[in-house]
């Protein structure tokens, strides 16, 4: 002989079954239409993550780049600095002009060859 316990939460659980059909309420279409949002809202996101990678790549190339200009244009000044040392006649003017010593049947002063040449 069945509990009564038993016998009420089983018959509880066969009216809820009854009452709670499939599908929730909602029809193919309808859950199709919700699918198919989704796979086209994760689509969306995943354009949008790609796109924002490749424009941060983008502007840090360009970042590079600006920099790079920057730097070659520095680079160009120092060597056009250098090219003006590089002219004796130049060298002597400025000694002369702040009562320097002048040196004579020298190569070089110093090893690293940074002032210009005597002859």
């Amino acid at each position: 002989m069945p509990q009564p316990e038993r016998v009420s939460a089983q018959s509880r659980f066969e009216k809820t079954i009854r009452k709670c059909p499939d599908n929730h309420g909602f029809n193919r279409v309808g859950l199709f239409n919700i699918a198919m949002l989704a796979i086209a809202a994760a689509f969306l996101l995943f354009y949008v993550i790609g796109a924002n990678k490749i424009t941060a790549q983008n502007y840090k190339a360009k970042l590079l780049n600006e920099k790079l200009f920057v730097l070659n244009e520095a680079t160009a000044k120092l060597m056009l600095n250098k090219n003006s040392f590089d002219n004796s006649a130049r060298v002597l003017e400025f000694a002369q002009g702040r009562n320097m010593i002048e040196a004579k049947n020298i190569t070089y002063l110093f090893e690293n060859r940074e002032v210009a040449i005597q002859r």
